[in-house]
């Protein structure tokens, strides 16, 4: 099975996605990505969303044996379904539905053992949102930037992630500052990282960041990954 950014690139998608782990940053990317692939924005008619543990299941079959209308797929997108650690019927209801409808989960926390996470493994893809490493955030660092006209060297970013740590959600947040705060300036200095950027000591986040954040979660596409 081809990775999900491979589906991606190639538009050959699953009919059911599975995106969980610790880094939360990447997991609401790849949830827009795949909502943007799979649906048109503001209709509601041929996509639907369910979230938390006491989702109605049978209001998704319903929804799901359904036929989309004036399309050629139907999404289903539920989150922090619980349903990956625990018995369920999800499988017979999945295995009903027609080619045209594709689900995809968005979870916290499985267990590899489940009968659901086994049955998606072999039918579907799924996707594990581990926490990067400095290698792989440096360059993802220059993108984020550069979508905003900005520079930055290897060393300079190296620089925030040393001070940052390596969530992605924190590192967009200090990112927004900077780019705030460099105004229209291209390069972004060393200095700037030392008068802007948190220092991973720190375990609170204070508003402006909480408000990136909120801004981060309703972006689709901020930057590329890998």
């Amino acid at each position: 099975m081809l990775t999900i950014d491979a589906q991606l690139k190639n538009g050959d998608l699953s009919r059911f996605q599975l995106l969980y782990g610790e880094e939360a940053y990447l997991v609401r990317n790849y949830k827009n990505k795949l909502k943007q692939a799979l649906s048109v924005p503001g209709d509601d008619m041929n996509a639907s969303y369910f979230e938390g543990e006491k989702f109605s299941v049978e209001e998704m079959q319903s929804i799901g044996n359904t036929l989309p209308f004036f399309q050629d797929k139907r999404l289903i997108l539920i989150e922090n379904s619980q349903a990956f650690k625990k018995a369920t019927d999800l499988v017979e209801v999945l295995e009903q539905f027609p080619e045209t409808t594709f689900v995809v989960f968005a979870e916290k926390q499985i267990d590899k053992r489940n009968r659901l996470y086994k049955w998606i493994q072999k039918n579907g893809c799924i996707t594990e949102c581990t926490l990067r490493s400095e290698v792989e955030l440096v360059p993802w660092i220059a993108r984020y930037l550069s979508q905003y006209g900005k520079k930055i060297s290897k060393h300079t970013a190296e620089l925030i992630v040393s001070r940052v740590g390596f969530q992605m959600d924190l590192l967009s947040c200090e990112l927004d500052k900077l780019i705030g705060y460099t105004g229209e300036r291209e390069a972004v200095t060393e200095e700037d990282v030392e008068m802007i950027c948190s220092g991973a000591e720190r375990l609170v986040i204070n508003v402006d960041c909480l408000d990136a954040l909120r801004d981060c979660a309703e972006r689709t596409d901020l930057a590329r990954v890998c």
